[in-house]
């Protein structure tokens, strides 16, 4: 990511200082950000029935909220179109569980008539029974006041996205030991205004959120790296790491907590962004899903 700042700010605190400042900041906060949302982050696999033996192969991501009391499980459409097609779909916990099939209450944004690429709201939710959330051990859910209303300017904040990358979860699943262990990725940078990206979606980009995502990056020790590819991050969380503007944030005493502000949908090579679907419409589709009685459905 880049930062970037006047030469001098409103205080008298210089480019130089100031970058070094928001650096520490973005460490600190991206950080306790991962601490505080890893164990709601979860690995979605599917089960292939390919050769003599099936085998479950790492799929993508997805995040595990509680809204009204009710655990679900919110990821990408995309992600969870193989139970459609008769491939059995798994989550897990961590190291230690077993992992248990995604089945009962799913529901997801209609598969359009040309593909789900011409699906820009992308969107599906599990509603968890209690011997699955059982199940799953010891996992974390994102409550209602963890997740952002979106309201702050963009231009202030920075935003971490975060799930299981393909690229580096290729020997995750151990078969001959018939064990587990996954590796999060994230990445943090800026949300832009990406014009020809949300017509090229069809949308305002009301919806949506758009995340930089460049090519090269910098390590925790601002050591310069390339940048992992993000397939396999579909249905993680776009988290608001909060303001990095205002001299307040960086008082000795401010206090922030990171805030679910979006779930990645896509990622667009050509405009150098993952695209996120807002959680207001997210939430608003999963209330009113579970108000609904099953037999209504």
């Amino acid at each position: 990511m880049t930062l970037a700042a006047d030469s001098e700010t409103s205080s008298g605190r210089s480019a130089d200082s100031w970058l070094a400042a928001a650096k520490t900041l973005l460490r600190q906060r991206s950080n306790q950000a991962f601490r505080d949302f890893r164990l709601a982050v979860r690995p979605i696999y599917a089960l292939y029935a390919r050769g003599p033996n099936r085998r479950l192969q790492h799929g993508r991501t997805a995040v595990l909220l509680r809204i009204d009391g009710r655990a679900v499980m919110v990821t990408a459409a995309h992600v969870l179109d193989p139970i459609s097609s008769g491939i059995p779909m798994f989550t897990s916990g961590p190291v230690g569980t077993h992992p248990v099939e995604i089945k009962g209450r799913i529901q997801a944004t209609p598969l359009p008539a040309g593909g789900r690429h011409h699906d820009h709201v992308d969107s599906a939710f599990w509603e968890m029974p209690d011997d699955v959330v059982a199940a799953l051990g010891g996992v974390r859910f994102v409550e209602s006041w963890r997740i952002s209303q979106n309201k702050a300017p963009i231009e202030r904040r920075y935003y971490m996205a975060m799930g299981y990358a393909i690229s580096r979860n290729k020997g995750a699943i151990d078969h001959a030991a018939r064990g587990i262990g996954n590796r999060i990725s994230r990445y943090s940078g800026s949300v832009v205004e990406i014009p020809a990206l949300a017509a090229e979606l069809g949308t305002s980009g009301a919806n949506h959120m758009f995340l930089s995502f460049e090519k090269r990056a910098h390590s925790e020790d601002d050591a310069p790296v390339d940048t992992f590819g993000p397939k396999g991050l579909s249905g993680g969380p776009l988290l608001d790491l909060g303001d990095f503007v205002s001299e307040a944030a960086y008082s000795a005493d401010a206090m922030h907590q990171a805030s679910l502000s979006g779930i990645l949908i896509a990622h667009k090579k050509k405009h150098k962004a993952i695209v996120a679907m807002k959680m207001g419409p997210i939430v608003a589709s999963i209330r009113k899903y579970l108000q609904t009685p099953p037999a209504q459905e």
